[in-house]
């Protein structure tokens, strides 16, 4: 199994893409510790360790990387899955519009990898995944989190450069549309939405939260060993046929 013994922190584990990710890891041998806001209702039946951490209060990165410590004595994986996206006007926004998507997105993760850091470069490596946005590299209407995602992703090669001679990989997960919860208030106003959508895709489906977890298994794994600082791009073809999405969105 390619996690045997190893030990993977993930954030956002409550969430639509973070279960998948965590049975993924799981099940290829590796003792994960999980966090998000609330503990899901049967949390931990699997052996999981959760974590309650709320990423917008400082100190929370910290708290979770010496919870894993704690447990298991060393963190062999980070992924940084969490994610809030606030749809606005820019020209518009103010203060209490865009403090918690950068909290969120960029702060809580430089917090992260500040507390990782230390164990990593005892042990001589390790892997951290930021998990970012087609929004980072194309305007798609949330320019407040983009910019966050934007940040991470320069993060990510900041560490990749600064700690890869002391075995410690970084990358970044570029995910376009993936078909969640998250999706629900706009699904409702269209329910048509995804099917309009596809038509934009050149591989004409959405994204589900098992391509996620399959490729950041793949990432996180022995098998990427020479991939490090790279934005990895998983988004059916978004990026290359992206004009109308906006419209669909939007109402553009």
């Amino acid at each position: 199994m390619r996690f045997a013994d190893k030990v993977v922190v993930i954030t956002g584990a409550g969430g639509a893409v973070g279960p998948p990710i965590v049975a993924r890891l799981r099940g290829e041998g590796a003792r994960v510790v999980a966090t998000d806001k609330a503990v899901p209702e049967g949390a931990g039946d699997d052996g999981t360790v959760w974590v309650p951490a709320d990423l917008r209060e400082r100190g929370s990165g910290k708290r979770i990387v010496d919870a894993a410590l704690e447990a298991f004595g060393r963190v062999d994986v980070l992924i940084g899955n969490a994610a809030l996206a606030t749809d606005g006007d820019l020209g518009a926004a103010d203060e209490d519009y865009w403090a918690d998507d950068i909290t969120v997105n960029l702060t809580a993760n430089v917090g992260l990898v500040g507390a990782v850091i230390p164990a990593m470069r005892e042990q001589r490596s390790g892997v951290i995944i930021a998990v970012s946005s087609v929004n980072a590299h194309a305007d798609f209407g949330t320019p407040i989190y983009s910019a966050a995602k934007a940040g991470l992703e320069s993060l990510m090669r900041s560490v990749a450069g600064a700690y890869g001679p002391e075995g410690i990989r970084a990358n970044s997960i570029v995910l376009g549309t993936i078909a969640t919860e998250g999706w629900r208030h706009r699904v409702a106003k269209n329910p048509e939405i995804f099917e309009n959508l596809r038509a934009i895709f050149p591989l004409r489906r959405i994204g589900t939260p098992d391509d996620v977890a399959s490729l950041i298994s793949f990432v996180a794994s022995g098998e990427a060993s020479w991939m490090t600082g790279a934005s990895i791009v998983l988004d059916g073809g978004l990026l290359i046929a992206h004009p109308d999405f906006r419209s669909q969105v939007f109402g553009a």
